[in-house]
């Protein structure tokens, strides 16, 4: 941002957007729970992530001269975070009533080095932090389509792995 003319309180005051746009997620993902239901609203809190992270990974790779075609993408995601998050987190720990202490420890852990991976990759190539975020941004939304994959059945039972027993030849 600093390339693009910003100060360093121009630079923090963006932020201020972001965690609104949480805030009201994390609301409207209840509500919209309470009406249709986790498995519908995570559907469609899935796609407006990944809607965002495209247009991200698109402004991203473009001059910019201005701060919102990257900040105005990173609101919706903030807005899908908010809302997925609650959900999420349920999930996981409604599969390990055994020890959801020990659950919760480990989706910590899992999202805090996630994002400090992802964190060290932009700030390792900060030259081009740019481009680099619109990738990073995309790479997080793979792992998230990975990790809807796994935790759903139907889709899961998709995916099958190479079996050379399975194959048949039509002689």
């Amino acid at each position: 941002m600093a390339q693009l003319g910003y100060q360093a309180r121009d630079i923090g005051l963006s932020f201020i957007p972001q965690t609104i746009a949480f805030m009201v997620g994390g609301y409207l993902g209840k509500k919209a729970v309470q009406k249709y239901g986790d498995e519908l609203v995570l559907k469609q809190l899935i796609a407006l992530f990944t809607l965002s992270a495209a247009m991200i990974f698109v402004a991203s790779q473009w001059t910019l001269s201005s701060i919102w075609p990257i900040l105005a993408p990173f609101c919706l995601i903030a807005v899908a975070n908010g809302a997925m998050y609650p959900i999420v987190v349920n999930r996981a720990l409604s599969s390990a009533k055994q020890s959801p202490a020990t659950a919760a420890g480990l989706q910590n852990s899992l999202q805090i080095s996630v994002s400090s991976l992802s964190s060290a990759l932009v700030a390792a190539l900060a030259s081009q932090a740019q481009p680099v975020t619109g990738i990073a941004i995309v790479l997080c939304t793979g792992g998230l389509w990975i990790g809807y994959i796994l935790s759903n059945r139907q889709l899961r039972e998709q995916f099958t792995t190479p079996d050379n027993a399975r194959v048949v030849s039509d002689e």
